[in-house]
């Protein structure tokens, strides 16, 4: 059985050991030019009405709305802090916060390395037929993918896309279908690579 003096002992190297480590971990930031990333998905919608029992299960510990630019620089600063190279951000189309909140996050990571590209939403409110959708993805190839910080992957801009079951659909056109029609009015020489969760 222990003495006192030896539990003393323990818990005081404890302490001391304690004070040595470091309590955050700062891990690697991908090397520049390397083909593998670390993607984290991010959602630029919420605000203060968004952080409400009634409206999200899940409370952040410190309660923020998307829009601000100190906002994200802190997100993006603690991502880049856990090793994260890039942000997907989902995207509901032009001429709403998501539109807005993407572009301040390109102007954030900007004076870093971190990179950004979009969750394309395809069930967005937004969007009501297949022309919407193709105008957006044009929007984005003509707005964003320019972008220094624009994720790319051997040289070709990242988009993801979610839902792609929801595609509009002509009568008679598959799944499948509808997305070869867009891709071949939005990125017929395919220099982009499409992701689909």
């Amino acid at each position: 059985m222990p003495t006192v003096r030896a539990l003393f002992r323990a818990a005081l190297i404890t302490v001391v050991l304690s004070l040595l480590i470091p309590t955050t971990t700062t891990w690697p930031v991908q090397a520049a030019g390397s083909d593998r990333f670390v993607l984290a998905f991010y959602y630029a919608w919420f605000d203060v009405n968004t952080w409400k029992p009634s409206v999200v299960p899940d409370m952040p510990a410190q309660p923020y709305v998307s829009a601000d630019r100190g906002t994200i620089s802190r997100h993006v600063a603690q991502a880049r802090q856990a090793g994260i190279d890039a942000f997907v951000v989902s995207w509901l189309g032009t001429g709403n916060q998501t539109d807005w909140n993407l572009g301040t996050m390109l102007s954030v990571a900007q004076a870093t390395d971190f990179r950004v590209t979009i969750d394309f939403e395809t069930n967005s409110p937004f969007f009501h037929n297949q022309g919407d959708l193709i105008n957006a993805l044009r929007y984005v190839t003509n707005t964003y993918m320019g972008h220094p910080n624009w994720l790319r992957y051997q040289g070709k801009p990242v988009l993801f896309f979610w839902r792609l079951p929801a595609v509009y659909t002509a009568p008679g056109q598959s799944t499948l279908a509808a997305w070869r029609a867009i891709r071949d009015q939005v990125d017929p020489n395919r220099s982009a690579l499409w992701i689909g969760e």
